[in-house]
């Protein structure tokens, strides 16, 4: 073997390694970075939707507190009187720019329930929704805790079938429970800020894993249905600590890849949302990251061709100019030999 050869094989053998490592690396920090780019932005989703929760639940509790003490409503409350409580309430509820109040006696009994029409004027509700029986309401009515905090839940109301991100709180009168109070705001309300806000399109889960809203376009209940999750589904992710990634899904012809968490607002969990990208935007994403990693790549390789030359240069090129000289040495010798 040359001297040549024997010196330029571990250079070879070296590109090559850095060539294999290199496309192994750029493989995986593309698949890498597609996933944590999901998963960031669930992550910075998330936070933006609880924020916003938790921003709409301090207007709640104010809206719910300026109402609740309102004078004379206590009164109106404990006497059952429905007709004075709205009378009350009304012209300040107005003016705070509510959706949705219910006011409930000391006794369970709905009294009040005003609810913002298609027109966006504030109209009372005589039917009674059932709203003594929810989740957010029956605490108070059973403990009857003046200082017990703010409940908190996502509800169909079934005046207008909207759902509704509702708060309620006790109202009292000289420390005596005198009823509850429950302020909602709709959810399609809601969605296009937390869209605007999140940079993601957004879905919200009921109780049953039941689609029941979203800011994905053009749709109607057979897509809510379709993107919808299992009952079981809905109950493995609301108690989990740990990001859900979700399969693909197609909604208008168009492909989408979401994550799925809990939504939580203070210490409850009171629903589900995912956060949804177009697929386009995921890859695209992984795209100009392994554009980035190619660019890095070729530097490397060609620092290790630079690399490369300098041996050549430095050490090649003197070992084959004494390979010249010992062969033109021996070449004299032998001649001078043959003309001895």
């Amino acid at each position: 073997m040359s001297i040549r050869l024997k010196v330029i094989l571990p250079y070879l053998l070296l590109t090559v390694v850095v060539a294999v490592i290199g496309v192994y690396v750029v493989t995986r920090l593309v698949a890498n970075t597609m996933r944590e780019r999901l998963t960031n932005q669930l992550l910075e989703a998330g936070r933006v939707v609880s924020d916003n929760f938790v921003r709409q639940e301090v207007q709640h509790v104010d809206t719910a507190r300026s109402v609740a003490f309102t004078a004379g409503l206590a009164d109106a409350l404990l006497n059952e009187d429905g007709d004075t409580a709205a009378s009350l309430v009304k012209p300040l509820f107005s003016g705070l720019g509510g959706e949705n109040l219910i006011l409930i006696s000391p006794q369970g009994n709905e009294l009040v329930h005003l609810i913002l029409n298609e027109k966006g004027e504030l109209q009372r509700v005589e039917q009674n929704t059932g709203a003594a029986n929810s989740p957010i309401v029956t605490p108070f009515l059973k403990n009857r805790n003046v200082d017990e905090p703010p409940h908190r839940a996502l509800g169909v109301n079934l005046v207008n079938d909207e759902t509704y991100y509702y708060t309620s709180i006790p109202v009292s009168q000289n420390g005596k429970f005198a009823g509850v109070a429950v302020i909602g705001t709709s959810i399609k309300n809601i969605l296009p800020y937390l869209k605007s806000t999140s940079l993601a399109d957004i879905i919200f889960y009921g109780n049953n894993g039941q689609a029941i809203g979203t800011t994905l376009s053009a749709v109607d209940k057979d897509t809510l249905q379709n993107i919808s999750i299992s009952e079981d589904e809905f109950k493995k992710i609301i108690v989990s600590e740990d990001l859900v990634t979700g399969n693909n899904l197609s909604v208008g012809n168009r492909w989408y890849s979401l994550a799925r968490g809990p939504l939580q607002v203070g210490n409850d969990r009171i629903g589900v949302y995912a956060v949804v990208l177009p697929l386009g935007f995921v890859i695209q994403s992984g795209l100009d990251s392994r554009t980035t990693y190619v660019i890095l790549f070729t530097i490397v390789f060609l620092f290790v061709i630079g690399i490369g030359f300098l041996v050549w240069r430095l050490v090649i090129n003197p070992f084959s100019s004494l390979e010249k000289t010992s062969r033109s040495l021996k070449s004299t010798s032998n001649r001078e030999k043959r003309e001895w």
